[in-house]
């Protein structure tokens, strides 16, 4: 679906804004954006920042206003795109996208990121959650599964992760991975750092949002910014 769990989005949020504190990010690049959740998101805490869209299903393009949320919006399959147009340096989202291909085509697409952005973070179902085409958008399906373990075999430079487990030992996992070691570090500070204070409010795992939000919808967007803002660092 080109919408996603509420589950991980204040971390990674709250994990983006101290990282750019020690790193500044001035590139952001969203594969699979779906309805432009995560240019919404963060746009207000990465003021400075040029957001870049990698959508392979073309209508999402204008039902959701993509090229309205994005700086540049390119419809075009992720694991043939080619990266090296992209600006160098700053941060990679791939938000529910490494379940849609094979292990394989992940791991080669995560690689090729990871050659021109400095962080990756990666949110993804963990276990079994079977999903086919969604509203004639046959990339919408489910063709791989991961658990934990998987994630690190799989694919390289892995620093932390977050688990939300909402149905045994399944649920949805955040990864954060950077090539170069000492930004590695810094992502996942700050990672570890965000991850503490939501675990510290309650609140903040949901939002005042239900599991599912539409994030093409401003008082949505407006909702989630005011839980989230007093918790920002400069």
């Amino acid at each position: 679906m080109p919408i996603s769990t509420i589950l991980g989005k204040s971390v990674t949020a709250l994990a983006i804004n101290r990282f750019n504190a020690r790193h500044a990010v001035s590139h952001v690049l969203d594969i699979g954006p779906g309805v432009g959740t995560y240019a919404r998101l963060l746009r207000p805490i990465l003021p400075k920042a040029r957001f870049t869209a990698v959508e392979v299903w073309a209508p999402y393009v204008k039902e959701y206003g993509l090229e309205a949320v994005y700086d540049e919006v390119h419809v075009a399959d992720a694991r043939r795109f080619d990266y090296g147009a992209l600006p160098r340096g700053g941060i990679a989202l791939l938000g529910d996208v490494i379940e849609h291909m094979t292990r394989d085509e992940a791991q080669q697409l995560v690689m090729k990121i990871l050659l021109v952005c400095d962080a990756v973070y990666i949110a993804i179902p963990i276990g079994e959650w079977p999903q086919g085409e969604y509203e004639g958008n046959p990339w919408e399906a489910h063709i791989g599964s991961y658990s934990t373990e998987d994630m690190h075999r799989v694919f390289p430079f892995v620093g932390c992760e977050m688990m939300f487990k909402t149905r045994g030992d399944d649920g949805t996992g955040l990864f954060v991975l950077a090539r170069r070691e000492d930004i590695r570090a810094q992502a996942c500070q700050a990672f570890l750092e965000a991850a503490n204070v939501v675990q510290a409010n309650e609140g903040l795992v949901n939002c005042g949002l239900p599991g599912l939000p539409q994030f093409n919808d401003p008082s949505v967007v407006e909702t989630f910014h005011a839980a989230v803002s007093p918790h920002l660092v400069p």
